[in-house]
């Protein structure tokens, strides 16, 4: 997939008409009308087939050659990216894409000095929210998976240098997102017991709300 860097100001247009229309880019093979309720389907399928097919911290050698090759874009093509690998209901992959991406969102809108917040700001914002939403049914249903593809993620940010945007640029801001994202791991591993806990019945709330979403789409 060849990543076009648009104007700023055309991208953010561009990215904010895209999420609102991500649910036909998520799902495969499903009517139209259907999308979102196959996206959450394939999510849960993939949430009881994690452990029993040993995918624990899975991350392919070809998401780790996609990260690298987008080193070198704008930090958004990350979130395209792990909408990609979505739609093949490759959530591993997708996960971890989009936690690299977002570790260099936030060191690009920290240390770049024309960042703007309703512009570079406002996207990270957005991407997140739209993505991360779907991610976290996936990543909350085993919490060792989750601590897993994070720390990947915080482990390739240290090792692979920003080629759009050196970390040489500023170094404190480059490695104050790495520490930041280490804090999560750290929490997460210090409370497994209680997120685990948490998670569950979250989960166990969206099942019982997708039965419905299901059941009144064929109304």
């Amino acid at each position: 997939m060849k990543f076009i860097l648009l104007p700023s100001k055309l991208r953010l247009i561009f990215y904010l008409s895209f999420v609102l229309l991500c649910g036909a880019v998520l799902c495969q093979g499903c009517a139209q009308q259907n999308d979102e309720l196959a996206l959450y389907r394939n999510l849960l399928s993939a949430t009881e087939q994690l452990k029993t097919k040993g995918k624990i911290g899975l991350i392919s050698k070809e998401a780790y050659q996609m990260a690298e090759s987008l080193d070198a874009a704008h930090p958004a093509s990350y979130f395209d990216a792990a909408i990609e690998y979505m739609s093949k209901s490759r959530f591993n992959d997708a996960s971890f894409l989009f936690y690299v991406g977002r570790l260099r969102y936030r060191y690009y809108n920290s240390a770049n000095p024309k960042y703007e917040n309703g512009d570079d700001g406002a996207l990270l914002a957005s991407l997140t929210a739209t993505i991360q939403e779907s991610l976290n049914i996936y990543l909350k249903s085993e919490i060792n998976n989750y601590i897993a593809i994070v720390d990947s993620a915080k482990n390739y940010y240290k090792r692979k240098d920003y080629r759009f945007y050196p970390r040489s640029k500023n170094s404190k801001k480059y490695d104050e997102q790495w520490q930041g994202i280490q804090k999560l791991i750290d929490d997460m591993k210090a409370n497994k017991t209680t997120y685990t806990k948490t998670w569950n019945k979250e989960i166990m709330e969206f099942r019982s709300l997708f039965k419905e979403m299901e059941k009144n789409s064929k109304k």
